[in-house]
């Protein structure tokens, strides 16, 4: 991944040498491969042997060649670009995109030692110079992708003494800024050097976030005051008018006074959750600007009898909380309306997220979605619920005898069918329907362990497939287990999955090909098939018939 558009290139020169535009890298579209003349690059530099003898002027039309097949046919390519590089090496553009070819091979270390070879050669040139830009750019990327921080810190902090504002350079240094711990240094930056755009304001949004945890992490350890005053005398103080800060005290004093204020869920930081090295990106991986992106399916291409309840909670009022379980059920209501069958209207479609998701409400829409199911014999009904869930055992023997799904005002010593949303309930509702194309969507887990927010010490009954044999169209997360967090992209993985198999990654998988739309075995097969490489694989459920047709690839419109 590299920042803004200018990703890795070298300098175009009025011969249009060929293009190819490669896989993506990061949150940009493409990384390019470009080829750009010798002459006047150096200026007075002195004519290398290979340059004297000609052998450049062949190199060049040998590297050509292999950016043109750098692609298509990637082993011949970097073999050609590779003996241009052994021919004229000297030749600032070849040797640029033999750094690039390497990079693109994932041979980091050769990419490197091309690269500061480059920087050694170009940091003394004017400012002006377009090529000593994209290699200190570049070069500072490459460090920060291979683990070493500091030094990808330093160049970027050197590039931005001399170009001012530029994104590219500003990125690298607010990336290994955030892997080093060092949130209040990239805050302060931020602040002061106003970075034009909407990126940096994210960035120092993320910033402010990641300070906030800290100081809710100094409040869960029980150093409530330290933590407020930390909020109070230094974060509002320096900075009085952040909102983010201003709402962390109000919150941070209102959980302090009342044994029921809201603590939000821990937020993973990027100095312990990012991998150390390699191509990663701060939220890459979040699906809300793809989402925002799909066009919406005509209203004559949708069904009037499809009807949904979507209910997720991430911040539970007695409990300990879900991550991310408001924004899986709001991104899961996206992808269903705008690429799915579904009408976007509360008629047809009811979204419950946090707050809204009482016990109450959700039994009304439960009860709702079976009422449209009466009226309509032959409607789509769907089902998603992303939160915390618990086991309900028989005590003697210990049996698992039904699994509930917790609304958001449960308390945790009173879970019982009673004050939950019992499972047993929900399939005995749905089976009583004349309706076929029923689909439940539960990522959750039931084992009342670890992260399942239910503490229930000694009672290890654990529900097994059996249980779950006579519904139709259900997928679980996990029957045993937990299908687990994607921090980098804020949601479940289990749902994240999902959306990325609703929005046509998944049309085909069931082997029977591509037909344009994409049915619920399809994508919860595409989903099990990544979550498996997993340690612990996961053990998600799927019961048949699973071939109701929820969404509409892009390529079939």
């Amino acid at each position: 991944m590299f920042p803004e558009s200018l990703f890795i290139t070298s300098i175009l020169c009025d011969f249009r040498h060929p293009m190819i535009c490669s896989r993506p890298i990061g949150r940009f579209q493409c990384v390019y491969l470009w080829l750009f003349c010798f002459v006047g690059v150096f200026g007075s530099a002195v004519p290398s042997f290979a340059e004297k003898s000609g052998l450049c002027g062949v190199a060049r039309e040998i590297a050509t060649q292999g950016v043109a097949r750098f692609e298509t046919q990637h082993n011949l390519g970097l073999a050609a670009i590779r003996r241009a590089y052994d021919l004229c090496g000297s030749d600032p553009g070849i040797a640029f995109n033999m750094g690039l070819a390497w990079y693109l091979d994932k041979q980091l270390p050769k990419a490197k030692e091309i690269w500061e070879t480059l920087y050694k050669t170009t940091r003394d040139f004017p400012v002006t110079d377009p090529l000593a830009l994209k290699v200190l750019t570049n070069l500072a990327w490459l460090r920060f992708e291979m683990g070493d921080d500091e030094e990808a810190h330093l160049l970027a902090f050197a590039g931005l003494r001399q170009h001012p504002g530029h994104l590219a350079l500003a990125h690298t240094k607010f990336m290994a800024l955030m892997r080093m711990a060092r949130y209040l240094e990239a805050y302060d930056w931020l602040t002061r050097d106003k970075l034009p755009g909407s990126l940096p304001l994210e960035w120092k949004n993320q910033t402010a976030e990641y300070m906030v945890e800290n100081l809710w992490r100094e409040f869960r350890s029980g150093k409530h005051l330290s933590s407020i005053k930390n909020a109070v005398d230094f974060y509002i103080k320096e900075y009085p008018e952040e909102p983010i800060f201003i709402r962390a005290k109000e919150q941070l004093l209102v959980a302090e006074v009342d044994p029921k204020g809201e603590i939000p869920p821990i937020v993973a930081l990027p100095d312990s959750s990012w991998p150390k090295s390699g191509n990663i990106d701060d939220r890459v991986l979040e699906l809300d600007p793809l989402l925002a992106s799909q066009p919406a399916l005509e209203p004559w291409k949708k069904r009037e009898d499809a009807f949904a309840v979507v209910v997720g909670i991430a911040r539970y009022r007695n409990i300990e909380s879900r991550h991310y379980g408001d924004r899986d059920a709001a991104n899961m209501a996206s992808v269903l309306t705008r690429r799915g069958i579904f009408l976007a209207d509360p008629e047809h479609v009811r979204v419950r997220l946090d707050g809204q998701a009482t016990q109450e409400t959700i039994l009304q829409d439960i009860e709702w979605l079976a009422g449209k199911g009466r009226i309509h014999p032959n409607a789509v009904l769907l089902f998603y619920f992303s939160g915390l869930g618990a086991p309900w055992i028989a005590n003697d023997p210990p049996e698992f005898v039904d699994g509930l799904l917790l609304p958001v005002q449960v308390d945790g010593l009173k879970i019982t069918p009673q004050t939950a949303i019992s499972l047993n309930f929900l399939k005995g509702l749905l089976s009583d329907l004349p309706d076929r194309e029923i689909v439940v969507i539960l990522d959750t887990c039931f084992h009342g362990q670890g992260h399942c927010g239910t503490r229930l010490p000694g009672k290890r009954v654990m529900p097994t497939p059996s249980f779950f044999q006579d519904t139709h169209g259900w997928a679980l997360a996990s029957v045993q287990g937990d299908a687990g967090l994607l921090d980098a992209a804020r949601q479940g993985a289990f749902t994240y999955h999902l959306i990325k198999g609703f929005l046509g990654q998944a049309d085909g998988a069931d082997g029977l090909g591509r037909d344009g739309w994409v049915s619920l075995g399809e994508a919860f097969g595409l989903a099990q098939t990544t979550l498996r490489t997993q340690k612990p694989a996961v053990d998600g459920f799927l019961t048949a018939p699973a071939t109701v047709r929820l969404t509409r690839t892009r390529g079939e419109e």
